[in-house]
C-alpha cells in the first residue's frame, strides 16, 4: 500500500521495488492524494500489470485519511505492508522472508531493518536493531525507546512493517493524530507475545526536508499524544503501569530530539528566548519533559548549533560514532 502526493520522481522507484518482490501472491495499491504533478502519467504504464491498482482522490484529504483509504477501503489481503512513496525496497525477497517468519514462528507482525539515506549521501547508514527473527514482548518492554550507542530502540514503522490487516482495523490504526504508523507499531508490540524481525536492511528510508511530519511543530506536538494512547492501551492489557510510564517518558524524549526540536528551530529560530519558549511548550506535554531536555546533551547541541557548519560536522561525527557503537551495544541486549 503506497500513499502518495506530488512525489512522482520518488514514486516510480517505490512502485518498481514493490513489483520486483519475488513472493508469488501480492498486489501493489497506490492511493494518490490528488497530486498536481505528473503522477498519473508516470503510473499509467504499471496499469498493465494485474498486480497493480491505482486510485486518485477527488481532493487532497490529508496524509492520515489517505492511509486510511488504503487500509480500510482498498486492501483485500490477510497481511498488509505500507511503503512510503519516498522509500523503496532494496531486498526483492523481503515479502518472502517476512511470510517465512510468520509461518515459522506463528507471529502476526514482522519489523525489519532499514538503510537511512540523506539526500546528499552516496552510501546509506544501517538502521537495524540487530535482533533475532523472533523477539519477545518482555524484551521490548525492557528496552523500548532506550537510546543505545546513538540509536533509539524503536520498531520500524511505515515502510518497515508487515502486519495483519484485521488486527490493524481492530486497533483503529491511522484514525487519530499524526504519526499513526508509530502508534500502530507500538500497539503491536504491547499486544502480541512475540513479533518477527528481519535484521538485514530491507528498504531505504529517505531523509529529506519535505518528509511528512517533519515540517510542522504543531504536527509533531500532536504526535506526542501517541505515548499517552500507548500508556492507556498497555493498562487495558494489564501491563505494569510503572513500565508503561518509563516507556512514555523515554518516548517523549525521543520525540523531542527527533521531531519537536527540529521543527521548532525551523519555525522559531534557536535563540536563547526561543529555547526558553520551547521548554514552556514541552511543559504542556509533561511537567518533567523540560528538565529531561535540559540534561540531554544531544538536544542542547542541536539547539545551539542547528543549521551551522559546526552542526553539520558534529552530525557526521555523531552518525559515524553511532554506526561504530550500535552493533556492540545492541548485541549485549539480545
Amino acid at each position: 500500500m503506497i500513499p502518495t502526493y506530488n512525489r512522482s520522481y520518488y514514486l516510480v522507484e517505490a512502485i518498481e521495488s514493490a513489483l520486483n518482490q519475488d513472493y508469488p501472491n501480492f498486489e501493489v495499491i497506490v492511493s494518490d492524494n490528488y497530486s498536481t504533478d505528473d503522477t498519473e502519467r508516470v503510473v499509467r504504464k504499471y496499469l498493465l500489470d494485474p498486480r497493480f491498482r491505482y486510485y486518485c482522490n477527488e481532493a487532497n484529504l490529508g496524509s492520515g485519511p489517505n492511509y486510511r483509504k488504503l487500509l480500510y477501503e482498498y486492501a483485500n489481503g490477510q497481511f498488509g505492508h505500507f511503503l512510503a512513496d519516498d522509500d523503496y525496497f532494496i531486498d526483492s525477497k523481503h515479502l518472502t522472508k517476512a511470510i517465512s517468519i510468520i509461518k515459522k514462528y506463528g507471529v502476526k507482525v514482522v519489523f525489519s531493518g532499514a538503510e537511512s539515506r540523506y539526500h546528499n549521501d552516496k552510501v546509506g547508514r544501517t538502521l537495524s536493531l540487530g535482533l533475532n527473527e523472533v523477539v519477545s514482548r518482555e524484551w521490548w518492554l525492557r528496552n523500548l525507546c532506550r537510546t543505545i550507542g546513538g540509536l533509539t530502540i524503536f520498531p520500524s514503522c511505515g515502510s518497515g512493517t508487515l502486519f495483519e490487516i484485521s488486527k490493524a482495523k481492530d486497533f483503529h490504526a491511522f484514525v487519530g493524530q499524526p504519526y499513526g504508523d508509530y502508534e500502530f507499531a507500538l500497539k503491536c508490540i504491547l499486544y502480541y507475545p512475540k513479533v518477527g524481525y528481519i535484521r538485514e536492511p530491507q528498504y531505504v528510508e529517505r531523509r529529506h526536508e519535505k518528509q511528512d511530519g517533519r515540517t510542522s511543530f504543531q504536527n509533531a506536538f500532536q504526535g506526542t499524544l501517541i505515548f499517552n494512547h500507548i500508556y492507556d492501551f498497555g493498562c487495558e492489557l494489564k501491563i505494569n503501569p510503572q513500565i508503561l510510564k518509563k516507556i512514555r517518558l523515554r518516548g517523549l524524549r525521543y520525540f523531542t530530539r527527533g521531531f519537536l526540536l527540529h521543527n521548532w528551530i525551523l519555525e522559531k529560530g534557536n535563540s536563547l528566548s526561543s529555547f526558553i519558549n520551547f521548554l514552556r511548550e514541552l511543559k504542556k506535554i509533561d511537567q518533567i519533559l523540560p528538565w529531561i531536555t535540559l540534561f540531554d546533551i544531544n538536544a542542547i547541541i542541536q539547539f545551539a548549533f542547528y543549521g551551522s557548519i559546526t552542526y553539520e560536522a558534529l552530525k557526521r561525527i555523531y552518525l559515524n560514532y553511532r554506526s561504530w557503537r550500535i552493533n556492540k551495544k545492541l548485541s549485549e541486549l539480545i
